[in-house]
């Protein structure tokens, strides 16, 4: 699959619409990832930075689906474990997950918050730190032992 990287410091949701929509119209792209939705910059300067946020999100939103592909939207969290600086992230979004790093055990939690066809719910990975390899792990009964044992090779 072709891998298109627009590593610019300053894009506006505007300039990466433009850009999504460009490369559909060519049959060029099915996905697209924003890595991070809190550093896309403003079209125009709302009251407060929660509200330009939502105002990026909203426009990501109607991106994906003018454009008809999957988009996927990093954000940071807060300490709380909640999307920073506005929640419209979440509301706008079909699927909301959340990854969180337990490195200690070599394992990473992806949790279904929000889901839209998607049963919402923990899915637990052994994590390889040393090859940055995500792999499904081996169902038990019993909740402390699920990081120990993996069908990750050699794990």
């Amino acid at each position: 699959l072709p891998f298109w990287i627009y590593d610019e410091s300053m894009m506006t949701a505007e300039q990466i619409r433009k850009r999504i929509l460009a490369l559909k119209a060519d049959g060029k792209i099915q996905l697209a990832v924003v890595d991070y939705c809190q550093i896309v910059a403003s079209d125009n300067t709302a009251d407060n930075r929660e509200q330009e946020v939502a105002q990026i999100a909203r426009l990501l939103c109607a991106t994906a689906k003018d454009a008809k592909i999957a988009l996927l939207v990093l954000s940071q969290l807060n300490d709380d474990k909640r999307l920073r600086e506005s929640r419209v992230i979440g509301h706008e979004a079909h699927n909301v997950f959340i990854l969180e790093n337990k490195e200690k055990e070599n394992q990473m939690i992806f949790k279904v918050v929000k889901g839209r066809r998607i049963q919402k719910k923990d899915y637990f990975l052994y994590y390889d730190p040393i090859h940055s390899l995500l792999a499904s792990e081996t169902r038990t009964a019993e909740p402390e032992s699920r990081c120990r044992k993996s069908t990750y090779p050699d794990a």
